[in-house]
């Protein structure tokens, strides 16, 4: 670290190690940062025993969890999952012994139905059903951890950073330059509006005279005319037959008048058929002034 010929650290030396440092910490938490991804990254959780899940084995496959198990590739961080019926099965750790003469244990035992147990460090891992006989079926498995992932994540290197000679205390601080004289701006010219011109007000039109509009005149109606009854015609009194005076008989029949005379034919009453004549000519009279009424 450079100091200046006084024994004092310059501002611009002291601004230059402290960068250094700040790159150095940044660099150790890419570091570290990488690496925790990696490790999620390949660490994978595995449900035994694939779509049938922790139960008796098909048919009579007593060895059908070893097969699926020598078909996985286990890494230390991965982990297993059990899933199972709790009411039926359960999952216990033993040891190698115990797993090849399906005896109890003492191990730890996983009852909930869905237990994941990690695989913390690489080597063999034995699991059994700890249910009577299950073991026997085919409910026991063998699994073998590697080390590690078959293809590491390289941390990226941090960039190296050249190195910067920090400026002697001796070397003079630049000149501060002068600020420019300001150069004054002329004001801008406010153009001066036009004068207003003034408008004409607009001609008077006169409104148009309306002449007196003279009502109709009705013409007079003529008053319907009445009709006089007709004179009611008198009856006239038929004249009085005088009586006709009787023949006197005979003395003594002749006798070429022996054969009587025919008598002679009614003569009508001419007073009733004089009344006939005048009823019927009322009754005209009376029609004819009806029908005029009814015509006016």
């Amino acid at each position: 670290m450079s100091q200046g010929s006084s024994g004092v650290f310059s501002p611009r030396s002291l601004h230059y190690h402290m960068a250094q440092g700040r790159s150095s910490a940044m660099a150790v938490l890419v570091i570290v940062a990488v690496l925790a991804f990696s490790q999620a990254v390949t660490a994978k959780d595995y449900n035994v025993g694939g779509t049938l899940n922790w139960d008796f084995p098909p048919g009579t496959d007593v060895g059908y969890y070893d097969t699926w198990s020598s078909q996985q590739k286990f890494v230390a961080g991965d982990s297993l999952t059990f899933t199972f019926d709790p009411r039926a099965h359960d999952v216990q750790i033993v040891t190698e012994s115990e797993y090849t003469n399906c005896a109890m244990s003492s191990g730890k035992k996983y009852t909930s139905g869905k237990d994941a147990i990690p695989l913390t460090k690489p080597g063999k891992y034995y699991f059994i059903c700890s249910f009577m006989g299950h073991c026997a079926m085919g409910m026991k498995m063998k699994v073998v951890v590697a080390t590690g992932s078959s293809t590491p994540v390289t941390p990226p290197t941090s960039p190296a950073t050249p190195p910067v000679t920090p400026p002697t205390a001796s070397t003079p601080p630049p000149a501060v330059s002068s600020p420019p004289p300001a150069v004054s701006t002329p004001p801008l010219a406010v153009p001066t509006p036009p004068p207003a011109v003034p408008t004409p007000p607009p001609a008077t039109v006169p409104a148009p005279v309306v002449a007196p509009v003279t009502p109709p005149v009705s013409a007079p109606v003529p008053p319907p005319v009445t009709s006089s009854p007709a004179s009611t015609v008198a009856p006239v009194p038929a004249p009085a037959k005088a009586p006709t005076p009787p023949k006197e008989p005979s003395a003594s029949p002749s006798p070429a008048s022996s054969t009587p005379e025919p008598a002679s034919a009614p003569v009508p009453n001419q007073s009733a058929a004089f009344l006939i004549r005048a009823c019927l000519s009322s009754a005209g009279a009376a029609a004819i002034v009806s029908i005029g009424a009814l015509l006016f």
